[in-house]
């Protein structure tokens, strides 16, 4: 049983011949095949990495403890756990270790207490070193950092965070997802350290949804059904990558490569590539896909799936109609829309609020329009929804405090996320 089904569209397989056309929009979306009840799930090696600095005083260290006692309460003996504690100290609790005393770690996790400031480089760098230390081929191999607060102490610079998140799951295979707590913590560095590092992000606004969320992830990485998986878009001369909408892209001759990492059980992956077109070609035109990844519900071994699509030159207006992908155009609208919603909390966070609720009112009209053509689209609905919902918060914005404005912000940046990576169901 293959556990990846994919599915590659063109936004159509047409084009009106010598009408010039500036751009072209690709889309390629994954989905995890949902295993049978039998098959035998892929162990865990993970680190939770605990921020434990003073402002986490209170309910966050507790629902912190509860969520990292769950995580232990349901991994088994085959699973590999560690966990590390930080504030301006980084302690390692728990060495990574096979899972064999339950009990003796629910000890340890009841001990953390609050206390000093941030060092949120030298917390995930000792996740790294635990995972990696017991890294085995076949295991999901995952750092799960928390914390609510700004890196104040070791490396704070956010480029240099991004870059050992990125250079760990490209070199290593290491993956990070992190869960912000609050509205103290930089949403901006947690999102791209999780992006370019391979795992998901987290906005938690109370601290009563922290064991929830992680059950969220915990949920997820106990129903891997693929892991390394990388997709490769290879477009023929005359066409150049403009943007890659989802997820980071690097750039190939002719071409962009995404890794997806692992896919979970009827999780789906998706990108929108736009293509900018040099000259309206004049005959068809192929773009080609290679999908790869170890199938983890079968026997571990590699696939590679490709995948073709023509799009040919017509002089009937006619044909073009009919050949539009509306999934394509849906996504489009989801992924401007999404990519609004970032540049209007920007906006805002610098002041200009007025501004920023322009572009949300733009990504609405975008909405409404696609809507006028797909009506049943119960994805674009809730997305209108939600953005008319923050066009009041940024309206209202410079009536709240300072906490209310930055929950807001994160919100907004949260909720563009979240349609972006289809996490919305």
């Amino acid at each position: 049983m293959r556990s990846i089904n994919a599915n590659f569209l063109p936004e159509n397989h047409y084009w009106l011949r010598d009408v010039p056309k500036e751009d072209f929009y690709l889309y390629f979306e994954i989905e995890g095949a949902q295993p049978q009840v039998s098959t035998k799930r892929v162990p865990l090696n993970i680190a939770l990495v605990i921020d434990r600095s003073g402002s986490m005083h209170g309910d966050k260290i507790d629902y912190a403890k509860k969520a990292v006692q769950f995580v232990v309460r349901n991994l088994g003996q085959e699973d590999v756990i560690s966990l590390v504690q930080y504030d301006d100290v980084v302690e390692v609790l728990s060495p990574a270790a096979q899972l064999n005393d339950k009990e003796a770690l629910f000890r340890k996790i009841e001990a953390i207490a609050a206390r000093n400031m941030t060092n949120l480089s030298g917390g995930i760098l000792e996740g790294y070193l635990q995972v990696g230390s017991i890294k085995k081929e076949g295991f999901v191999n995952r750092i799960l950092l928390l914390s609510d607060g700004l890196a104040n102490v070791g490396i704070t610079d956010p480029a240099s965070l991004q870059k050992i998140a990125q250079e760990k799951f490209r070199n290593e295979g290491l993956a990070l997802s992190t869960f912000g707590v609050g509205a103290d913590f930089d949403e901006l560095l947690m999102t791209s350290m999780s992006e370019y590092g391979g795992g998901n992000y987290y906005f938690i606004d109370s601290p009563d949804k922290i064991p929830s969320i992680f059950a969220k992830e915990l949920d997820g990485l106990l129903a891997v059904v693929a892991q390394g998986s990388t997709l490769d878009v290879h477009f023929p001369e005359g066409f150049t990558c403009e943007k890659v909408f989802g997820y980071p892209s690097e750039p190939l001759q002719q071409g962009v490569r995404v890794r997806f990492n692992d896919v979970f059980a009827l999780e789906k992956k998706a990108i929108l590539v736009k293509l900018r077109v040099a000259d309206t070609p004049q005959s068809d035109v192929t773009f080609r896909t290679n999908l790869s990844y170890f199938n983890a519900i079968g026997s571990g071994e590699l696939i590679q799936e490709e995948q073709e699509i023509r799009v040919q030159p017509v002089s009937d207006a006619k044909l073009m109609t009919k050949g539009v992908e509306h999934k394509v155009a849906e996504q489009r609208a989801i992924f401007i829309a999404s990519d609004l919603m970032d540049q209007a909390s920007s906006l805002t966070e610098s002041g200009n609020s007025e501004r920023g609720t322009e572009l949300l009112n733009q990504a609405i009209a975008l909405i409404e329009l696609q809507l006028a053509n797909t009506p049943d689209s119960e994805i674009l609905q809730k997305l209108l929804n939600t953005i008319r919902n923050l066009i009041t918060s940024h309206q209202n914005y410079l009536s709240l405090n300072k906490s209310q404005r930055l929950s807001a912000l994160k919100s907004t940046r949260s909720e563009a996320y979240i349609y972006k990576r289809k996490m919305e169901d």
